[in-house]
């Protein structure tokens, strides 16, 4: 019974570095789309050259950067805390791996939605937010409790969030369809 006790701290700090994990690394990208879909940018030609009129989506653009550093920053203590035993480079892959599924995955559902699902209904956009954040942290938990499995199911977990956004989408607009700016 003593030794249960005296572990619970570790895993109590193993458990919480690896939900900082979870949501850290898609959070700021996820809250970045989810904004350019709900405002879409309009545009002005000036000298020739299309200029985007919302300052907002440049400070988000830097928002992520800064996001990301940090995450990449904090990679060291987080991932030795997350997973006990691994080196901190290996840890370091897992979280570049969940980085590149974001961006991947990220970018190809919000150019789908932006072409082909648009809508100015909060209501889809909602319903499609909570199905990405069910399914990233039912999936993404159980990714995360091993190394070897935070390898390949994490990003896998990034994937699957955005596709079932999309088909969200997909579903409750009935169709894809032509989306004018």
């Amino acid at each position: 019974m003593e030794t249960r006790v005296a572990s619970l701290p570790a895993e109590r700090g193993r458990r919480l570095a690896q939900a900082a994990l979870l949501v850290g690394v898609p959070l700021v990208p996820w809250a970045f789309w989810t904004y350019a879909l709900r405002h879409p940018l309009t545009f002005t030609f000036v000298n020739g050259r299309a200029t985007a009129n919302d300052a907002t989506l440049a400070y988000a653009s830097w928002l992520v950067l800064a996001s990301w550093t940090i995450v990449l920053a904090a990679t060291p203590l987080l991932t030795t805390r997350a997973w006990p035993g691994l080196a901190r480079r290996a840890g370091t892959l897992r979280v570049m791996g969940a980085m590149l599924a974001t961006l991947a995955s990220g970018w190809a559902a919000f150019l789908v939605e932006s072409q082909h699902l648009c809508s100015q209904s909060a209501a889809v956009a909602s319903v499609a937010d909570a199905g990405f954040w069910a399914t990233y942290l039912a999936v993404g938990t159980w990714g995360m409790r091993t190394p070897r499995r935070a390898l390949v199911a994490w990003p896998l977990a990034i994937a699957a969030a955005f596709g079932v956004a999309v088909i969200l989408r997909l579903l409750l607009l009935g169709g894809a369809q032509t989306c004018t700016i």
